[in-house]
């Protein structure tokens, strides 16, 4: 696990955790517990700066890239 965490509020719906490690997790926004409903690994290294949720696009920055993802649509 990573020493740093960002957490995005999507929706209402989920919580998107961006770890330092570079992992993902997404959790159900009303878990009781650490139940990842998905995890993902979005970089080589280290994930340092805060994600950006730009409509359904999620902009990464790792220490070298600067990587988009589509979040789907419901």
């Amino acid at each position: 696990m990573g020493e740093n965490a960002a957490i995005l509020n999507l929706g209402g719906q989920f919580l998107l955790v961006l770890l330092n490690d570079a992992n993902l997790v997404v959790l159900p926004a009303n878990a009781k517990e650490y139940l990842p409903a998905a995890q993902y690994t979005v970089a080589t290294t280290p994930t340092w700066a805060h994600p950006v949720l730009l409509g359904r696009q999620l902009l990464i920055k790792d220490e070298s890239s600067l990587a988009s993802f589509e979040i789907p649509a419901k």
